[in-house]
C-alpha cells in the first residue's frame, strides 16, 4: 500500500485548484461569468436595434418618409 495522498491519486485535487470542490466552484464561477458577458451583450445589442425601429417609427409618423421606404427600412433593421 502507498500514500493515499500522491499527487493525482488525492481527493483534494482538482485540476491542480486545491480541492475538488474549489475546483467545482471555479468553474461554476467562470460559466457564471460567461453567461453574463453574454446576456449582456445581447441586451445591448437589442437596445440598439430597438432605438433605431424607434427612430424610424417617428419619422414615418411624421410623413418625412413613404410606407415603401418605411418597409424597407424596417426588414433592413430586423435582420
Amino acid at each position: 500500500m502507498g500514500c493515499i495522498f500522491r499527487y493525482g491519486h488525492s481527493p483534494f485535487t482538482f485540476m491542480g485548484m486545491g480541492g475538488g470542490f474549489m475546483g467545482i466552484l471555479f468553474i461554476i464561477a467562470i460559466g457564471v461569468f460567461l453567461y453574463f458577458i453574454l446576456k449582456n451583450n445581447k441586451k445591448n445589442d437589442y437596445n440598439k436595434d430597438d432605438r433605431a425601429i424607434n427612430i424610424l417609427k417617428e419619422k414615418y409618423a411624421k410623413g418625412e418618409i413613404e410606407e415603401e421606404e418605411f418597409k424597407r427600412r424596417l426588414e433592413l433593421l430586423k435582420y
